[in-house]
């Protein structure tokens, strides 16, 4: 299902069409629904632990599935990572009062790209929903995972960018050689 083609719907449209083809390329794809604790009330704030969190998760999962992440011979296999912070939008009779409280709802969704040149040590269905990824004393309460089996969701992981969101909050993983090395956040782990 397409949502209404707002400003960024060109933009969004080169990502379901890149990620289309990475999946009928061979590549497994999965929609990751991040829900957190209670974070700090100033909006921007939670969205930057909302990125760390992300970081840190994909930063753990890029060891299960690549040898070498920092090598440029892996870069092939490396898992990409696509998302932005969301909000809930209004659904009839289907509030949580969990959802509702923390956080006002805000979550991060986002699209996980497995490479079939990966070590295939990862299920994310089964896997990152326990730890070293959802800490029991972390910021990070679940990641629910689910498989993408028709089309490429970006449209439904973007739809906060579509209905009037910051294109500044889309998150990009793995980061580029030049965007580590500048002393951003880091998302690949040593070697």
């Amino acid at each position: 299902m397409k949502y209404e083609r707002g400003y960024y719907g060109r933009e969004i449209d080169a990502f379901d069409s890149w990620l289309s083809r990475m999946i009928s390329g061979g590549r497994s794809a999965y929609f990751l629904n991040f829900m957190f604790r209670q974070l700090p009330d100033c909006r921007r704030s939670g969205k930057e632990i909302m990125k760390d969190e992300v970081c840190r998760v994909y930063a753990t999962l890029v060891t299960r599935e690549v040898r070498r992440p920092r090598s440029s011979g892996s870069q092939f296999a490396m898992p990409r990572f696509f998302g932005c912070p969301d909000f809930p939008v209004p659904k009839r009779d289907k509030y949580s009062r969990r959802l509702v409280v923390a956080n006002e709802g805000m979550h991060f969704n986002g699209l996980l790209v497995l490479s079939p040149f990966g070590r295939g040590e990862l299920d994310p269905e089964h896997d990152l929903d326990a730890e070293p990824y959802v800490r029991p004393d972390g910021r990070l309460e679940r990641i629910n995972v689910t498989p993408v089996e028709y089309g490429s969701m970006a449209h439904y992981t973007f739809k906060a960018i579509e209905r009037g969101g910051n294109w500044d909050d889309i998150l990009i993983l793995p980061r580029s050689r030049s965007e580590i090395s500048e002393g951003g956040s880091n998302s690949l782990p040593n070697n």
